[in-house]
């Protein structure tokens, strides 16, 4: 058998923005496939294409990373990839098994037991009752929802779902794993348990990786794709594609939220909004208090994926009634890896629990540089190497 697993030629995808249309369209396009007309591939009023002219292809042992924003495309690649869609133009030639998890909760019913929607879920993705009546245990076990496996899955919160959907999927032993955002959901053991599930099948299995993410992507993935607007813009080795996706994604959805007790006002919090790795860095803020009060300043800062990379206590702070004071951060060395990063700020009452100023999703900055390591921070390191 070949280890071409997947072969994707020129597909294209095109959807409706109205409902109606859309009935019109496909009325349309059965009466003219039933009497043998030519359907017209081209885009007619109010269709735009989802997915257009995406090629690749994907061997045994490779691991695709697929990123963009929300609308890119990415989901309805996926779902064309598992034939869950029909492209309007194209070819998709998949060899083997597959295996999708493109969304927690699809497969379940709602009604039905964790241990009945084994059974349901293992058949939709090619599992026979007897395959599954001998797997059904080890299925359970990897889940870790044995205490309500025989509970409706109604009950079950997203991470559940998504624990007893992707265990399931770790034993379909398929040639081609899709993976849409399912390791966004869960907690660290979960995910913990998928990576090495996903090390341990990486050199028999292909596997396609659609995460918002990036430390996975650059973990998991042999290569990634940047996709926009439903074409492939940049492919190649995760780390470049990745630092180039960063770079180009703006981080003002991210609100920033304040809170200002009587006692004392933030009236700035001011940073560079680039620097690069194990440069210095400082950040500065200026304090209005209205009376006699003293203080401890908390500085955060957080990986655009909400990771908290540090938090530094400041000395207690003696604040006088009306005054101003500037209080500031200075970092000899910021050695964060290449990044979008947010501060967080909170200034507390000493002795007490009591915020008095806060600033969430405060300033942004963005650390630029080459990705030599993985993880947050790149370590002040060298290699020696002796004979023996």
């Amino acid at each position: 058998m070949t280890d071409l697993i997947l072969e994707l030629s020129n597909i294209s995808k095109k959807f409706c923005n109205k409902n109606s249309t859309s009935i019109y369209y496909g009325l349309k396009d059965i009466f003219n496939s039933f009497f043998g007309i030519n359907i017209n591939s081209a885009l007619r009023k109010d269709e735009f294409w989802a997915v257009k002219d995406v090629s690749l292809t994907l061997r045994k042992g490779q691991c695709l990373g697929i990123v963009g924003v929300n609308g890119s495309g990415k989901s309805t690649l996926m779902k064309l990839i598992s034939e869950l869609l029909i492209p309007d133009k194209g070819n998709v030639q998949v060899n083997g098994r597959v295996c999708s998890l493109l969304e927690v909760s699809s497969g379940f019913h709602s009604q039905l037991t964790g241990r009945e929607n084994i059974f349901i879920r293992g058949q939709i993705l090619g599992l026979s009752n007897q395959e599954i009546n001998k797997q059904l245990e080890s299925i359970i076990d990897f889940s870790g929802v044995e205490s309500f496996i025989d509970s409706p899955v109604k009950s079950y919160s997203s991470g559940m779902k998504a624990r007893l959907g992707f265990a399931i999927a770790a034993h379909v032993n398929a040639d081609l794993l899709i993976l849409d955002e399912v390791l966004a959901v869960g907690d660290m053991s979960f995910r913990a348990k998928c990576l090495q599930y996903l090390d341990s099948i990486k050199a028999e299995t292909a596997i396609i990786l659609v995460s918002h993410n990036m430390q996975i992507i650059s973990r998991i993935c042999d290569e990634a794709y940047l996709l926009r607007n439903g074409k492939i813009i940049q492919k190649g080795a995760p780390d470049k594609v990745l630092e180039d996706y960063a770079k180009s994604v703006s981080n003002s959805q991210i609100k920033s939220s304040h809170y200002m007790s009587d006692h004392i006002n933030i009236c700035e919090l001011n940073l560079v909004s680039e620097v690069t790795i194990n440069s210095d860095f400082k950040i500065d803020l200026h304090l209005e208090t209205s009376t006699h009060v003293e203080v401890i300043v908390n500085i955060s800062i957080h990986r655009d994926d909400g990771v908290q990379c540090f938090g530094l206590l400041s000395d207690p702070l003696s604040c006088e009634i009306n005054e101003s004071k500037n209080v500031s951060l200075n970092l000899s060395s910021l050695s964060l890896m290449p990044a979008e990063y947010y501060v967080n700020v909170i200034v507390f009452e000493q002795g007490m629990i009591t915020k008095l100023a806060i600033i969430n999703h405060g300033s942004k900055f963005r650390v630029n540089g080459d990705f030599k390591t993985r993880g947050v921070f790149e370590p002040d390191f060298n290699w020696s190497y002796n004979d023996l």
